[in-house]
C-alpha cells in the first residue's frame, strides 16, 4: 500500500478557481484549461501526479505537503493562504518561499483573480 496523504478541506479556493473572475484571469494569461482536483474538495481523494505534471501553472492551500511536491515538479505555482486556518507556519512558510521567488503566494482567495493577472512568471526562481 502506498502513503495516504492527509487532504485539507478549503472550499473558498475551489469557489475562487471556479469563479468567471478567476477564469477570465486565466484565460487572459493564456491559460485554456482549468482542472480542480476532487482533492480540495473531498477529504479522502488525492491529487493524480499525472494532472500535475501536465500543468502550466499550479494553484493550491498552504500545505507545505503540497507546496513542496509541486515545487519538486518545477512548475509554476500560487499557494492561497486560508485566512481561516489557525496554521500560521503554512502561511509563514508559503510567504518565505515567495519573498525568494519560488512561488506566488496570495493571503485569501479573494485575490487569486488579481495575483493571476499581476504575476510575473519569468520571474520565479526553481
Amino acid at each position: 500500500m502506498g502513503k495516504r496523504r492527509e487532504v485539507t478541506r478549503f472550499d473558498k479556493l475551489v469557489t475562487a478557481a471556479d469563479s468567471e473572475s478567476v477564469k477570465s484571469a486565466l484565460l487572459r494569461r493564456g491559460f485554456s484549461h482549468l482542472q480542480i482536483p476532487l482533492s480540495l474538495s473531498l477529504p479522502g481523494q488525492q491529487i493524480e501526479a499525472d494532472h500535475l505534471k501536465a500543468a502550466s501553472l499550479v494553484i493550491t492551500h498552504a500545505g507545505s505537503e503540497s507546496i513542496f511536491e509541486i515545487l519538486r515538479l518545477g512548475k509554476p505555482l500560487i499557494v492561497v493562504g486560508n485566512e481561516g486556518s489557525m496554521d500560521n507556519h503554512q502561511t509563514e512558510l508559503a510567504q518565505e518561499l515567495a519573498n525568494r521567488k519560488h512561488l506566488f503566494f496570495v493571503r485569501g482567495p479573494h485575490l487569486l483573480a488579481q495575483t493571476i493577472d499581476s504575476m510575473d512568471l519569468e520571474s520565479i526562481v526553481p
